[in-house]
């Protein structure tokens, strides 16, 4: 990698890390995602009086964790300075995950997925019971 250093890639020649760029982003994402699973699930097993103390323990916990999840790691496997804003460099990470994360949360929000699934649910137990059928819904 020395023989690159200071020397910008022709764009021919960034497809590759700009894809593993992206691939990157899309698994600290995905992360980010699970972490707020894991964090309540963590948080669950706290003994903690109120509602609002439980929230706060767990939006201390997420922020940490994604503090470290994002910047940390994007500082730490992009520690050439002189090549932070080259393509595929840390700018292009930091980039894509911002994107990557802003998309996110919003579309799994609108596709409701598991409201989706649950009406189906439903509507097939439904129709079972309309058609005779001994249902127990649950």
């Amino acid at each position: 990698m020395e023989e690159y250093e200071g020397k910008d890639l022709e764009m021919k020649d960034q497809g590759l890390p700009m894809f593993l760029s992206f691939l990157c982003s899309a698994g600290i994402s995905i992360i980010n995602d699970n972490l707020i699973k894991t964090i309540r699930r963590f948080t669950d097993y706290e003994k903690h009086q109120t509602i609002t103390k439980i929230n706060v323990s767990v939006a201390v916990k997420l922020t940490f964790a994604r503090f470290l999840n994002c910047s940390v790691i994007l500082l730490t496997t992009n520690d050439n300075v002189k090549g932070w804003f080259g393509g595929a460099s840390l700018a292009y990470d930091a980039s894509i995950l911002i994107a990557i994360m802003a998309a996110t949360q919003p579309t799994i929000y609108a596709l409701n997925i598991g409201g989706r699934m649950k009406k189906n649910k439903i509507e097939k137990l439904k129709a079972k019971q309309e058609a005779g059928e001994d249902v127990v819904m649950t």
